[in-house]
């Protein structure tokens, strides 16, 4: 996966329509609620809430968006997991290189081993 694709993985969050300030308040208030309440939010047919249930689940969204844009398997699994360090054996992206990844996007758990 190069760099190019690797940087794909928050596509998702074009879903939400949110700019930066958005996102940041929607971060918090995905934090405050929950993440899967929030993801759940994502079912509803506009509004705010769907709107932050889209941002909440972008990773899924960009897979989704990735897989039909034609991207390679690795790059949509990626965009799919990299928030939930639980998936990363699924990916077939070797352990090391998904850690390397989260702790470039900022996350703090790295993972280096099953």
């Amino acid at each position: 996966m190069d760099g190019g694709r690797a940087a794909a993985h928050d596509v998702g969050k074009q879903a939400s329509a949110y700019g930066p300030i958005g996102r940041s308040i929607a971060t918090v208030v995905v934090a405050l609620a929950g993440n899967g309440k929030a993801r759940a939010w994502a079912a509803t047919t506009g509004g705010l809430r769907g709107r932050i249930g889209r941002y909440a689940g972008h990773d899924e969204l960009g897979a989704d968006l990735l897989a039909v844009a034609g991207a390679r398997p690795a790059a949509a699994a990626w965009a799919a997991a990299h928030h939930r360090p639980e998936q990363w054996d699924s990916t077939g992206i070797p352990l090391p290189v998904c850690s390397a990844l989260a702790q470039a996007d900022g996350e703090p758990f790295r993972r280096t081993q099953g």
